[in-house]
């Protein structure tokens, strides 16, 4: 195989661990964007539910996390009266065109990376120079794009680890607070 040909290949892979990554990041977003049930049941209902996230596709992720992370839509849970019901949800604000924007480059990336699994690499010679040439190209622009979203959404991540800890340290100097307060 030529240089080229490895070249390629080289990029396929990085490209292809790179949108495996954006998939991991919105599985885990979505996952954590919405823990709820009953104080009885809230680990088997989170891991039922994260189970069911992990089986989606990028596509159908992505489409989750515009609906359950950057929508305004209200939840219609019926809260049970027989227990205490615990509801942990976060979402992201944007302006309404961000979302547009961020929604459609999000759209375009799952169509790219189907396009290149489903189309490019199907009839991909990596003997052929000027297809690897091609392909170089397009893998080099399409990982400035996977690059992109990667950074928002580890950023994103980020930020819902730190509010984590500090929502811990709030409640935990409230209670402290509280049960001072009783002595």
């Amino acid at each position: 195989m030529s240089s080229l040909g490895e070249k390629a290949l080289q990029k396929i892979g990085r490209n292809v661990v790179g949108l495996q990554k954006i998939e991991l990041l919105l599985k885990t977003l979505v996952s954590l964007s919405k823990i709820e049930g009953n104080s009885s049941d809230i680990d088997q209902r989170f891991e039922s539910r994260k189970g069911s996230i992990d089986k989606m596709t990028l596509g159908t992720v992505t489409r989750e996390y515009f609906e359950n992370l950057h929508s305004e839509s209200c939840d219609d849970t019926k809260f049970p009266d027989d227990d205490v019901y615990i509801s942990l949800k976060f979402r992201f604000d944007m302006k309404e065109e961000d979302v547009s924007s961020f929604q459609e480059f999000h759209k375009e990336l799952v169509e790219e990376r189907n396009h290149l699994i489903h189309g490019k690499l199907a009839y991909f010679d990596p003997s052929s120079s000027d297809m690897c040439l091609d392909l170089i190209d397009d893998l080099d622009t399409q990982y400035d794009r996977i690059a992109m979203a990667l950074r928002s959404l580890r950023t994103q991540l980020r930020a819902v680890l730190d509010l984590r800890s500090k929502a811990r340290k709030w409640i935990e100097e409230e209670f402290d607070r509280i049960l001072r307060e009783e002595d």
